[in-house]
């Protein structure tokens, strides 16, 4: 079974056609799909407490952004398309632009839209530029028309991103303030913190109790001695072996040792030549006395 044609792969002449009449104003950058992973403590060694656990995940299973970083403006397509039929994959347009006198990133979105309707919107936008430049030679003012046109082709039914994830964070504390009403969080918060003080109020007067038993004094009073005889034994123990010469000794056995390990080994090679010459000779006897 051939290898199912990816969207990008569909359309990349449309693409690259879209792509190459902005050029002069964005950039472009791509991803792919990749789940959010936990920040462990040893990929965090400056970790502030402030930062996010978890690194962002990419949910769409490929997007194209185009950027201009110098005014942070940029518009993006999501794909999503992996396990999918033709007929049930889908495109997104996203737009992050600023909002108003506010100069406030705002993003907005379009719904999902069929492959059919993203290659008719494609075509549409790339009409705008086949005879003439982008737009004017000033730069504001182009990418606000290439913002402004791809808004208004691709995004007719805009969605808020910024106002819909404010509604979910929304939903989601009110979530959490219901389940904690129901669990009376609060008030197993509240006898948390009363039994983490016991406990650490009694583990307090335990060392404070052990510290004062005359065992755990006498321990530390041995312990300081075992320390101190130590310090003495090695002091004396370097001091007879220097009355033995033990420092010359050692040097002394090991000249000789590797004097005794060259006389070895040369009386090995000696000998490995003699028995090789001696079996040598056997082998031409024998082969002397079998001839008539």
């Amino acid at each position: 079974m051939s290898k199912e044609m990816t969207p990008m792969k569909r359309y990349s002449t449309l693409m690259d056609e879209m792509k190459k009449n902005i050029s002069p104003y964005f950039n472009e950058l791509t991803l792919n799909k990749v789940d959010s992973k936990y920040r462990s403590f040893a990929n965090r060694r400056y970790w502030s407490g402030d930062e996010p656990q978890y690194t962002k995940g990419v949910d769409s299973d490929f997007i194209l952004i185009l950027q201009n970083k110098g005014m942070g403006l940029s518009f993006a397509l999501a794909f999503n398309y992996i396990d999918l039929p033709k007929e049930m994959q889908t495109v997104v347009a996203t737009v992050k632009t600023k909002e108003g006198n506010k100069n406030l990133d705002m993003i907005i979105g379009s719904k999902p839209m069929s492959l059919d309707m993203f290659k008719a919107k494609l075509v549409e936008f790339n009409g705008l530029y086949k005879d003439t430049s982008p737009g004017p030679t000033d730069q504001k003012t182009s990418v606000r028309n290439i913002i402004d046109s791809f808004s208004k082709i691709f995004i007719d039914q805009k969605l808020d991103l910024n106002q819909e994830t404010q509604n979910a964070m929304k939903k989601r504390e009110d979530l959490e303030n219901q389940l904690k009403d129901e669990l009376k969080y609060e008030t197993i918060k509240s006898k948390h913190v009363k039994a983490q003080e016991e406990l650490n109020k009694a583990n307090h007067s335990i060392t404070k109790a052990v510290n004062d038993l005359f065992e755990k004094k006498e321990l530390e009073r041995l312990e300081a001695v075992i320390k101190n005889l130590k310090v003495d034994l090695a002091q004396k123990k370097s001091s007879i072996e220097k009355s033995f010469s033990l420092k010359e000794k050692k040097d002394s056995f090991n000249q000789v040792e590797q004097s005794l390990a060259i006389a070895d080994d040369k009386i090995k090679q000696q000998l490995d030549l003699f028995d090789r010459s001696l079996i040598k000779d056997v082998r031409e006897k024998v082969k002397s006395k079998r001839r008539p």
